[in-house]
């Protein structure tokens, strides 16, 4: 692995530590929706902000990682787009040597893409769904130790959930990669707080990463779940993202439909700015 990724920080910190992680995630994200909630969409047709789009995208599709496990049942392919986003994100900063493994290797490894079940208290670091690897996890419960498949214990337990530790993935990387890490509060400094502060960044030619329900991002009521994008340009109205899901890696949505997209799942608002991020 890059050895750059070897001083990356554990998601897994003290339990007071993660309060104030959390407090401040939350406050950034109420801070966003409010701004978007003042923010004139009416006035803002006319305007017109563009970065140059990456001459590479690291497409999910791509069979060179696409069936790589990530997450209990998932693959990068259908769930590991936190992965594929950080990736566009350092190819545009000049750290294209850090490759789609380097990532998910440190995602998976320093705790990232920890999940659990909704009716159990631990969260889990297993790479992949195994029966018996469930049962060495819970030695001492019988309702799983008579479990006798997978189903018996999602029957039991609720289906496998992550505990949104990869939104934390972007803030420590953003922090590692500005030589400021131990001057920033992960989940605040590392986040924009206003809109107006995501149109100067791209005005500034820095990509604006961010996570967005589906269902209003694609504008289909029968998406779900959440999806991580990063915004290029914004045109007349109409915003640009690098989509790694796409088959062309670029989507146009109106700006104003993406900022509701952005804000509608309660605290998991998350807009990353870029801005302390040194360029190679």
């Amino acid at each position: 692995m890059t050895n750059l990724f070897d001083l990356m920080p554990d998601m897994r910190v003290a339990p007071k530590q993660h309060e104030f992680r959390q407090f401040l995630h939350s406050k950034s994200g109420l801070d966003f929706e409010t701004s978007v909630d003042l923010f004139d969409f009416s006035n803002f047709i006319v305007e017109n902000y563009s970065i140059d789009f990456p001459k590479s995208i690291p497409f999910a599709s791509d069979p060179r990682w696409k069936d790589m496990p990530f997450g209990p049942v998932g693959t990068i392919e259908t769930s590991g787009c936190i992965v594929l986003t950080a990736k566009v994100i350092l190819d545009y900063f000049g750290y294209s040597d850090i490759t789609v493994e380097d990532i998910l290797e440190t995602c998976v490894s320093k705790g990232y893409r920890m999940w659990k079940f909704p009716k159990l208290q631990k969260s889990l670091n297993l790479e992949k769904m195994s029966l018996d690897d469930i049962k060495k996890e819970f030695p001492n419960n019988s309702e799983i130790i008579t479990c006798k498949t997978l189903s018996d214990l999602y029957n039991k337990f609720g289906r496998p959930t992550g505990i949104g530790g990869s939104v934390y993935f972007l803030d420590n990387l953003i922090a590692l990669l500005s030589n400021e890490s131990e001057k920033l509060n992960i989940g605040y400094h590392t986040r924009i707080r206003d809109i107006n502060f995501l149109i100067s960044n791209l005005e500034k030619g820095i990509p604006v990463p961010m996570r967005v329900n589906n269902r209003i991002y694609l504008d289909n009521p029968h998406k779900k779940g959440g999806h991580y994008v990063t915004l290029f340009a914004i045109k007349y109205g109409s915003a640009i993202v690098v989509d790694t899901s796409k088959e062309k890696g670029l989507y146009c949505l109106p700006f104003e439909r993406l900022m509701e997209a952005a804000i509608e799942d309660p605290d998991l608002t998350c807009i990353w700015d870029l801005q302390l991020l040194k360029r190679r």
